[in-house]
């Protein structure tokens, strides 16, 4: 994208390596290829395959508000990869290079200099971003690349579909998943442990659209027909539930003062009864509006009487919407900040208030929130579809005025909406570049609302549904994606907007009769089951995101196994055991009184290390001793984990001997 003249300059040694590069010509970009084992290979900054926003200077790429330049790197093994970038500074920014998870940061200085970093990475295709993440607005602040170097790695610098859906495959393969090792209080060696994942660790959710009066009777608990076959499968494809409809203001608050909020609690409710994340929308929109609130921002404009009242009314609907008895997970303030706020008429939001303005609500909003600390997310569309650099400028402008208000970023989370009609204009690399731009705002994204249009073919939908999956869970600062129309109704009308359903050509459902009886999945549903591993439709059980085995008890009374992240069952002797998996955890324990309590007798103290010091090397690990020293003082009393009276562990060490004679007086459970 924005890929204008090219040039490429190799560091060394190159002319007895041109059989290595492969050119591929045409108005996209430049496709080269180069061994691993040759040399390193320079592109300049205003030849690389993506680049954000900004100006050519000569060979360079100027960037002047937060964005970034990246190009595309594949390995054929794991190995080591050097990453350098000639770079000059005005002003004092910020540089961070980023492969994956790994971040390499650098205060650039006038003047050209190199910033190198060596990266260690799994085989795959990778995105090299190198970003500007500190502009706030400093007059003459910027950041200059002149060429970016990689040594290690072949280089494909092409924007294209395969490579974004390469690149992401390589993250989910690697970093949604990682190894554990897991020991559970007495198992024996050979045993059998079956390992099942429950849930994933991102949120795949569903919208639901019931009335705010609560009239809607789907989410009840009645055990109707159309109940229990309308949450079953719910239930059965989503672990996130989002409020598609009840949260607009124009149905909350038809007549000023008397506001009408059973829907959302209806919501709320079945999310907190069925450990769902939950999603609430909106607070505030330049459209669905109460006809009395569309009348005070018309006035507005001209009136400060009548900006004071609807600034009295937002207050207000923040009390009753925020902090009304509902406590959902994370919030859209403002919907559509941008796109019809910002490019809206002068009685927008946006436009009537600023950017200081609408920082102040998500302050309040976040005062509000008395108990409990929700995402604040600003949602928008077109993100990743061409308008990411715009819509970048108008969160930093209201992350900026946060700052200089003195509140901080107010912004928590970036939602981003996604339809499409057609295959043509969903293209996976013009996603893979808004998410880009987005992930160097260091905020988590989600995919708030997708959906096809109804022209769009099964087929069609059902791929790029695939596709979009791929990308955002493929993507390291992706948090969640919603599926906005889930299912298509005959017939139906939108109870919300008494209209056709927006989106219905991605669908997962087709429903023919009313209490859901003749609910068919679609192609897409389809895709979406396999892909999640709900249900195995390709053939193929092993390409799902899910974890299910079965693993033996190790001569250390140790599981091991490779896994996605998040909340695990694991079921040994008759018994469940629940775990997480997370990122950066690879070593657990189950079945214990307490992480580290070897002698199971409550407390983590010098008995527990005796303990392990005498089954070092073959009951315990080193990994073991970690979970000891991490844990070392914690006690349980009445059931309630705290901490009791006892020395810290480099103490409790050197008086090992006299604490073995106490505890050589305990009695003792062995494992």
């Amino acid at each position: 994208m924005r890929v204008r003249s090219l040039s490429l300059r190799y560091t060394v040694g190159m002319a007895a390596n041109r059989r290595n590069l492969t050119y591929c010509s045409g108005a996209i970009g430049l496709l080269f290829v180069l061994s691993t084992a040759g040399p390193a290979i320079t592109i300049d900054g205003n030849a690389l395959a993506l680049k954000s926003e900004g100006t050519s200077n000569g060979t360079s790429w100027v960037l002047s508000n937060n964005g970034y330049v990246g190009t595309y790197i594949t390995l054929t093994a794991p190995t080591s990869v050097t990453v350098a970038v000639s770079a000059d500074g005005a002003a004092n920014p910020s540089m961070d290079v980023v492969i994956d998870d790994t971040r390499a940061s650098y205060a650039v200085a006038t003047g050209l200099h190199t910033y190198s970093h060596t990266y260690s990475l799994p085989a795959g295709t990778h995105f090299v971003r190198t970003q500007l993440t500190n502009d706030s607005g400093i007059s003459g602040r910027q950041l200059t690349i002149n060429s970016l170097s990689v040594a290690g790695a072949s280089v494909s610098n092409i924007n294209s579909d395969a490579n974004a859906l390469a690149a992401s495959d390589t993250y989910i393969a690697n970093f949604r998943k990682g190894n554990a090792t897991v020991k559970i209080a007495g198992l024996s060696p050979g045993q059998q442990v079956n390992v099942s994942l429950k849930r994933i660790a991102f949120n795949f959710g569903g919208g639901v659209k019931v009335k705010d009066d609560g009239s809607t009777t789907i989410l009840g608990n009645g055990g109707t027909t159309l109940q229990q076959n309308y949450q079953s499968r719910f239930n059965q494809n989503f672990n996130t539930i989002a409020a598609n409809g009840p949260g607009y203001w124009e149905w909350n608050e038809p007549m000023q003062g008397q506001p009408v909020t059973a829907g959302l609690h209806q919501v709320y409710d079945y999310a907190a009864s069925h450990g769902l994340y939950s999603r609430e929308h909106n607070l505030i929109w330049d459209m669905s509006q109460p006809d009395w609130v569309d009348s005070l921002k018309t006035q507005a404009v001209a009136s400060q009487a009548a900006k004071n009242n609807l600034s009295a009314a937002i207050q207000n609907r923040i009390g009753y919407y925020i902090a009304g008895g509902t406590k959902f997970n994370e919030i859209d303030i403002y919907n559509e900040s941008y796109n019809r706020g910002q490019l809206g008429g002068n009685n927008t939001y946006w436009n009537l208030y600023g950017p200081t303005g609408i920082a102040k609500i998500y302050h309040d909003a976040k005062v509000a929130a008395t108990g409990y600390s929700p995402k604040l997310v600003v949602n928008d569309y077109g993100i990743l579809q061409g308008n990411s650099d715009a819509f970048g400028k108008n969160l930093d402008s209201l992350q900026q005025a946060g700052v200089a208000a003195g509140y901080g970023p107010v912004v928590d989370a970036i939602g981003m909406q996604y339809y499409s009609s057609n295959l043509n204009e969903a293209q996976p690399s013009n996603m893979f570049y808004g998410l880009q731009n987005m992930n160097v705002r260091g905020l988590p994204t989600e995919l708030t609302e997708f959906g096809t249009f109804a022209e769009t073919s099964a087929t069609d939908s059902a791929t790029i549904l695939g596709q979009a999956m791929r990308l955002m869970f493929g993507n390291p600062s992706s948090t969640g994606f919603i599926v906005w129309d889930w299912y298509k109704a005959t017939s139906e009308i939108d109870p919300i907007c008494n209209c056709a359903q927006f989106a219905p050509g991605a669908a997962l459902y087709d429903v023919s009769a009313s209490d859901w009886s003749g609910a068919t999945l679609t192609q897409a549903g389809k895709a979406w089951q396999d892909q999640l591993g709900i249900h195995d439709w390709d053939g193929n059980p092993n390409n799902g995101w899910t974890t299910q085995l079965t693993a033996t008890v190790a001569a250390d009374g140790t599981i091991s196994f490779n896994g996605f992240y998040g909340d695990y069952e694991i079921t040994a002797n008759g018994k469940n055991y629940h775990m997480s998996l997370t990122k950066g955890t690879t070593s657990y324990a189950l079945g214990y009184a307490l992480p580290g309590d070897f002698n199971l007798d409550g407390i983590v103290d010098a008995a527990d290390y005796l303990l392990w010091r005498k089954g070092r090397g073959t009951i315990y690990s080193p990994a073991d001793y970690m979970i000891w020293r991490t844990n070392f003082g914690k006690a349980i009393a009445s059931g309630v984990l705290s901490a009791a009276s006892v020395p810290e562990p480099a103490s409790a060490l050197l008086c090992v001997l006299g604490a073995a004679a106490t505890a050589q007086r305990k009695a003792r459970t062995s494992r």
